[in-house]
């Protein structure tokens, strides 16, 4: 790597996002409308993305959408394609306890953990996105290692 990595973020990710400050490896992180992802390099806009999802609450409203299945389907056009979830797959099991969906909102939740679990799966047999889960407030350190992988590995199209 010669040069220092620009990580862009998309313009809808407004909640606890992560930033990438500039340092001896990357340039910063600059806010661009991505069509697809949340995440990218300057560069390999067309070739790597990062979809992230903060927790399992907001990861179970998305699989209740069909723009989320849209979004993993444009996901297959990137070479690298990552979600990366900041938190654990045993959150998905206790799920939805950890959530961020208020308690007294669990009794009325459809989504069970054994759907959950399921879902998780079939995502990982029907798409070649790498599912990742960080752990908690890790997905920021796991796709720092991504980009600087990418930029290792692969070739900037510009």
């Amino acid at each position: 790597m010669s040069d220092k990595l620009l990580i862009y973020r998309d313009t809808q990710e407004k909640k606890d996002f992560w930033d990438f400050p500039p340092d001896n490896i990357f340039e910063g992180t600059e806010n661009l409308k991505l069509p697809t992802g949340d995440y990218t390099i300057k560069g390999f806009e067309k070739q790597f993305v990062i979809e992230r999802k903060r927790n399992t609450g907001e990861l179970s409203n998305n699989i209740t959408e069909e723009r989320f299945e849209r979004e993993l389907i444009r996901l297959e056009e990137f070479q690298w394609p990552f979600m990366v979830f900041d938190f654990d797959y045993k959150d998905i099991v206790n799920f939805p306890l950890g959530s961020g969906i208020p308690q007294w909102l669990h009794g009325k939740l459809k989504i069970k953990a054994a759907f959950f679990q399921s879902v998780i799966a079939r995502y990982q047999i029907a798409f070649k996105t790498k599912i990742i889960f960080a752990g908690r407030n890790n997905g920021e350190k796991v796709a720092r290692e991504l980009f600087k992988m990418v930029a290792k590995y692969g070739k900037p199209t510009q």
